[in-house]
């Protein structure tokens, strides 16, 4: 154990972080003390950087159907052997997905078997080395086998897991080691989710990254694959933040592999954000042997003066440093990342760090169209990034746990996150089952814990109800696996005799539009995890709506999402929500078209393609308008105004809506300023006398929507009436700005956003004349495009008209694709159709750094062309 509180000022922190790791270089002597010290950090880095890398590229892949015979723990399979053939199966990179499949293939996506294959040469230093493959994520249950032996069967597809490969190292020279995975990502009663049919989609592959661990035998051990309740691999916590020192929790397991004994220790390190050393723990003495097989784990808090506090508005992320010295010299080193920062729900609300926090969020899917779930790295950050620039400060990982970039991303940005266990809508009485939920949640907590963004923990099967008993049980196993006052675990609540064992609980759904505290909930707050879809007519909801689609349709969505947050906002016990949900989605419930093709589920702020809808604007206005002061989220504040309507010809008079956070906007037409006013104030009103959406019966017996809505009009129903009345946001902390009657005129409309009287933005929406050329752009959102072999990017070709404004009214042109210069390839077909007036692409970079030059041609227009440099990974 290290010494309890054992912070020192900063001549004594070098000089302890010197005594303690001048031994680990060799070739320095002691006297050289600043050397030794630079040469130690230098050397820690290394290892630390050093001891895992992905090895995405390069794996062999077959759709091929071969048979898996024979006991558990002794399978075989014609592919799992060494010298079989694999020269006719497909070469792929990681992330991937089995099949580059339409976004309108609803339900009919490829569910079945596949097989990957990997050759590894083996170093003569792997002998004397722990070495194993990580796997974030194989979709959804995998056999695997090393040079043909059986190694393990892993069920669910969401959460990772570790194959050890040490045992087949025999140092021959030439040695080579294969790896050969069987995944099956059809549901299984076995193992959450365990149905089929569900609002996600399970796309089967190695959809995360593969990592190759090399350690010394003595090793940090990973948490997931170590299975202590609370314990493996490093652990970080802040235990108490007074006045403005931190006292922080720090935790690291050690195994030892090898063959005998070895003498160890351990120190602590904590590097502030800007890489300054601020903590450490004290002198690494050496604290006895660690016999073979067995592992050791050392804890102690420290104390951090001064200490920046993680939050939505200053994502500040510290580090921690876990050296483990052998016999005196450095054997292995890990960096964490970590946020400074306390969580507390009452009574009263959501606490962060002692104040109060309204969450204000979205659901999240991890699916993108043609790469299913399969998405790198940037690609993940660059949708969280996406949802903090919608003006949301936390997001739900629904309806699993989703991959470390993710939650990087979540850390980076200031996104507070609900971690999901795997769950929808089903639950299977068998052992097997009820074991794997409960498992689910101890390696989601032990895989994702030491992020700051994670402060919930949904530990229920998504709309899965009345199982309280087991709920109880999986909240138990959640605080188990995170000790303390700071693990909030949280979960559904409707058709529930019982949910106290959430610290927060969701609200329950009654009536058109009711979200109530369940009676035995913990505390007086309900969250909405999921508002403003399916209230608003199941699955023909008027939020579910094309970005494509008439303007009408647009604003009718976006109101919804208006009047349902005022709504929320109105209640005392609103803890927070979140809109269902931030992105367009392929779901197994996707509408049909005229022709029966799917259209995806169209419930997002954004389309599918990432593309902002009406609504995006209305989000985003939410946001404070005063600059941040968190240089991080710089991109994420200040002034805004945005005009929800495309400016094209119409009857007038008509309304125009105005998104802003500033005080007063004035509308400007063709030069002259046609109005100048405040903020929306008007009353809060209800929508009519019969909603569909109201009606118990719909939902009971599936009647069919239009003929239920069209009674629903007969009966008296006023909601069109309703929409953008002025009123309905008294809630809001920046009400839209509702100009009405605007004569329209054609040319050019603008807004011009004022605060204090001064000019702060303005948005323009002008008419479009006729198509005239396509000019492309790159949705790059922060991250460059990098050649690993699977990043890739939105391209966009926007239709213009000769003066370089969208037309918004083209739905149908065809645009056709082409890479002529770089290492990249389309991820889709070539040729895209523009839905209002663009065309999505999809570009994955190769592996060769470089300018890529694409272009796009469509009949009768000029054609675009557009450089895109990829960057070294």
């Amino acid at each position: 154990m290290f010494e309890k509180k054992s912070i020192v000022n900063s001549a004594r922190l070098k000089s302890a972080t010197l005594r303690a790791l001048l031994v680990v270089v060799a070739g320095l002597v002691a006297a050289c003390a600043p050397c030794g010290k630079n040469a130690d950090e230098a050397k820690i880095a290394a290892v630390a950087e050093s001891r895992a890398k992905n090895v995405n590229l390069d794996w062999a892949f077959s759709l091929e159907n071969f048979d898996v015979a024979g006991d558990a723990g002794a399978l075989t399979a014609k592919p799992a052997a060494p010298d079989f053939d694999a020269a006719s199966w497909e070469r792929v990179n990681l992330p991937h997905a089995v099949k580059s499949e339409s976004p309108y293939a609803g339900k009919n996506y490829y569910k079945g078997e596949c097989w990957y294959r990997k050759t590894f040469d083996v170093p003569a230093d792997w002998k004397n080395k722990n070495v194993s493959l990580y796997f974030e994520g194989a979709m959804q249950k995998a056999d695997v086998w090393v040079n043909g032996k059986f190694a393990l069967t892993h069920l669910g597809g969401y959460l990772p897991f570790t194959l050890p490969i040490s045992k087949s190292v025999t140092g021959a020279p030439g040695e080579k080691i294969t790896v050969a995975l069987h995944l099956d990502n059809r549901a299984n009663a076995l193992f959450p989710p365990g149905k089929d049919n569900v609002d996600f989609t399970y796309h089967g592959g190695l959809y995360r990254n593969v990592r190759l661990v090399v350690t010394d035998p003595v090793h940090i051990t990973d948490a997931v694959e170590a299975d202590v309740p609370a314990g493996g691999g490093v652990f970080v916590r802040t235990e108490k933040i007074t006045g403005g020192s931190a006292e922080i929790f720090a935790q690291t397991d050690v195994r030892n592999d090898g063959a005998k004994s070895e003498k160890i220790s351990i120190k602590h390190i904590v590097l502030d954000p800007a890489g300054n050393e601020v903590a450490a723990s004290a002198d690494n003495a050496p604290t006895g042997k660690l016999a073979p097989g067995k592992h050791r784990t050392f804890a102690g808090t420290l104390e951090i003066k001064n200490a920046q506090l993680w939050s939505p508005e200053t994502p500040a992320l510290y580090t921690l440093v876990s050296t483990i010295t052998k016999n005196g010299v450095l054997c292995d080193a890990v960096k964490t990342r970590f946020g400074i920062r306390t969580v507390a729900a009452t009574d009263d609300g959501f606490f962060l760090n002692g104040k109060h926090v309204m969450l204000s969020g979205a659901n999240r899917h991890m699916n993108y169209p043609w790469l299913g779930n399969a998405a790198a790295d940037n690609m993940q950050y660059r949708d969280l990034r996406l949802i903090k620039d919608a003006g949301f400060n936390f997001v739900r990982l629904a309806h699993y746990p989703q991959n470390e970039a993710v939650m990087d991303a979540c850390d980076e940005l200031g996104l507070i996150a609900i971690v999901c266990t795997p769950g929808w809508q089903f639950f299977a009485n068998n052992d097997s089952f009820k074991s794997e939920g409960k498992k689910n949640i101890r390696e989601m907590v032990r895989w994702h814990r030491n992020h700051a963004s994670a402060m919930l923990w949904e530990v229920s099967l998504n709309e899965t109800y009345g199982r309280d008993d087991y709920y109880a049980e999986c909240a138990a196993i959640a605080h188990e696996e995170y000790p303390g006052d700071q693990m909030l675990t949280c979960g559904d609540t409707h058709a529930s005799k019982k949910v106290s064992h959430y610290e927060v609980p969701y609200s329950v759904w009654s009536g058109f539009y009711n979200r109530t505290v369940h009676p035995d909930s913990r505390i007086k707050q309900g969250l909405h995890r999921e508002y403003s879809d399916y209230e608003f007519g199941g699955q023909r909801s008027t939020t579910r709506v094309p970005r494509g689609a008439d303007e009408e349709k647009l604003l009718r969505q976006a109101w919804n999402w208006q009047w349902s947050l005022n709504k929320n906002l109105s209640w005392k016990h609103t803890i927070g929500q979140a809109i269902w949900a931030f992105n367009d989605n392929l779901s197994n419930f996707d509408k049909l078209d005229e022709t029966g093709a799917g259209l995806g589920s169209q419930w997002g702020a954004v389309d599918y393609y990432r593309l902002p809808k009406p609504g995006f604007y209305f989000f985003q206005s939410q946001r404070p308008a005063t600059p941040a002061t968190f240089a991080g989220n710089a991109d994420f504040t200040g002034p805004t105004v945005r005009i929800a309507n495309t400016w094209t010809e119409r009857a007038t008079p008509t309304k125009v809506v105005v998104y802003s956070n500033c005080d007063e906007v004035a509308l400007v037409l063709n030069g002259k300023e046609i109005a100048r006013q405040k903020p929306d104030s008007g009353p809060d009103t209800d929508y009519g006398a019969y909603r569909i959406e109201a009606d118990p019966m719909y939902f009971a017996t599936n009647t069919d929507t239009f003929a239920a809505t069209q009674a629903g009009k007969a009966k008296g129903d006023k909601s069109a009436k309703a929409i953008f009345d002025g009123g309905n946001c008294k809630q809001l902390t920046h009400p839209p700005f509702t100009f009405v009657p605007v004569n329209y005129a054609q040319g050019e409309l603008k807004a011009i956003g004022y605060i204090a009287g001064k000019a702060v933005a303005e948005s323009v929406s002008k008419t479009p004349g006729k198509p005239a050329a396509l000019r492309l752009r790159a949705a790059t959102l922060g991250r460059p495009l990098a050649a690993d072999g699977a990043d890739a990017i939105f391209v966009y070709a926007d239709i213009v008209d000769a003066d370089g404004t969208i037309v918004v009214s083209e739905n149908k042109i065809p645009v056709t694709f082409k890479i002529t210069a770089g290492d990249a390839r389309l991820a889709m077909p070539a040729t895209s159709t523009a839905e209002a007036g663009i065309a999505p692409t999809i570009l994955q970079a190769g592996t060769r750094a470089g300018d890529i030059t694409l272009t796009a041609e469509s009949a009768n227009l000029a054609a675009g062309t557009l450089t895109i440099k990829s960057v070294a990974p």
